[in-house]
């Protein structure tokens, strides 16, 4: 999995590498030029490019990936939330 936390305009570019490399999926947390409700171009420029190369997408406009079983925080949280010590 690649992990794609460029603005927004670099995205598409970034997941057009990342399908000429092999890489299978693909995590965008940047946000959408315009934050609305609803499709853009520049997603479905995200769309086009993981099907031309068989890549499974998360996000845009996303906070990250938590796996606790895998102990994987690939997100803007500071911890997994099995992880959470009160304060």
């Amino acid at each position: 999995m690649a992990i794609i936390t460029v603005p927004v305009k670099g995205g598409s570019a970034g997941a057009e590498e990342c399908g000429q490399k092999g890489n299978q999926s693909v995590e965008v947390s940047s946000l959408p030029a315009s934050v609305k409700w609803g499709r853009h171009d520049l997603e479905d420029e995200l769309i086009n490019i993981a099907h031309r190369y068989g890549m499974c997408v998360l996000g845009p406009n996303i906070v990250g990936t938590l796996s606790n079983s895998d102990r994987l925080n690939a997100s803007f949280a500071p911890f997994c939330p099995s992880r959470a010590r009160p304060p």
